[in-house]
């Protein structure tokens, strides 16, 4: 089936679409996620309680320290750009192991490792759609999962 294709040309083409699909997020205008919107009626809800009831140099005390959600945040400046560019190198070597596991599972013949090689091909697909959804958010600057037991 994909004898007359040469692998180079899969990879090729899977950045090519990785690319297109990273542009084509970048371009599309967003509306303000409903959540996002509700919380900054509470903040200024909030904000107007205080300062009713306060003269302004106390509400600013009274504010929370910090509005920023603690489980994202975003990345910027050169942090940013690093990110985006392993991640571009990443989506390309992992999208040739993921040809090639693929080319390998459509040879003829076989043994107990193809059971392996497709549950792996499984969990490559479904870690490479994730790691093309956090691109997208790098490259669009909106705020990403924040990792697990990070120093940060």
């Amino acid at each position: 089936m994909f004898s007359s294709l040469d692998t180079s040309h899969l990879i090729i083409a899977l950045v090519v679409f990785a690319l297109t699909v990273a542009g084509i997020a970048v371009l599309t205008p967003r509306a303000p996620r409903r959540d996002t919107v509700q919380r900054e009626l509470e903040k200024a809800e909030f904000r107007r309680r205080i300062e009713e009831r306060l003269d302004v140099h106390e509400a600013k005390s009274a504010e929370p320290a910090s509005a920023a959600d603690p489980e994202t945040y975003r990345p910027k400046g050169f942090q940013r750009v690093f990110k985006i560019i392993f991640i571009i190198g990443w989506l390309i070597g992992w999208s040739a192991g993921i040809v090639f596991v693929f080319s390998s599972l459509m040879e003829e013949g076989g043994d107990s490792s193809r059971i392996f090689l497709a549950c792996w091909l499984l969990a490559a697909v479904a870690a490479w759609i994730y790691v093309i959804y956090i691109l997208i958010k790098l490259i669009r600057g909106d705020p990403i999962p924040r990792p697990r037991n990070s120093g940060f």
